[in-house]
């Protein structure tokens, strides 16, 4: 596909994917009887019951990569978010995964081999409000190193590095909603990352 450049203020930053664009190039597993488990629209994918939605990233998600996606939810997150996964059918297999539980955010790591370990969690109040509704969740990736930093509306919340081997072990993401909290996704960014870290109230776009 065509790489795009974009920020030129920070140098050429290759995207790897943008969308969601359409249903098409999203899996699901489907429940009998019940239709769709996710919904698209108009840029939006909008989880209908508790059911996985994922993809491979054709180009594949770089080794120093910015995963980013805008959540929106009623009432308390609650939710996964797995990426640079081999399995598109649940949230486990090789990869590692974002669990947004309320205030609580943990990184797991899944391994067929050695089974799942919790890198660490995070408090983040502000969910615990149940007023925000949503937000716009960054993922930085730094796969030699296996540092982790997420943000979450630009902010840095957390850091996480995996003293095992690095345990993603392929090029997919994949949502799955934890409740039925109505997880409607939308603006995801995946692009290659250029290693800076924002610093505390510095605007990260």
């Amino acid at each position: 596909g065509m790489i795009k450049s974009i920020v030129p203020n920070r140098g050429a930053v290759a995207v790897v994917y943008e969308g969601p664009n359409s249903m098409a190039e999203w899996t699901t597993r489907r429940q009998r009887q019940a239709g769709q488990a996710w919904r698209y629209k108009n840029g939006v994918l909008h989880a209908a019951q508790q059911y996985p939605i994922g993809r491979i990233i054709d180009e594949k998600i770089p080794d120093m990569a910015r995963i980013e996606f805008d959540a929106a939810w009623v009432g308390y997150p609650s939710f996964y978010f797995t990426f640079y996964t081999d399995n598109l059918q649940n949230y486990s297999g090789n990869c590692y995964m974002l669990q947004v539980g309320g205030a609580s955010i943990y990184l797991q790591r899944y391994s067929k081999n050695s089974g799942s370990r919790n890198l660490g969690n995070v408090n983040y109040q502000t969910f615990n409000e149940g007023t925000i509704g949503k937000a716009r969740f960054s993922m930085l990736v730094d796969k030699e190193k296996k540092s982790f930093t997420l943000l979450i509306d630009g902010n840095v919340i957390k850091q996480w590095t995996d003293m095992g081997d690095f345990a993603g072990g392929g090029n997919g993401i994949l949502f799955q909603p934890q409740s039925r909290g109505d997880l409607r996704i939308s603006a995801i960014q995946i692009a290659e990352w250029d290693g800076r870290i924002p610093t505390v109230g510095e605007a990260s776009e």
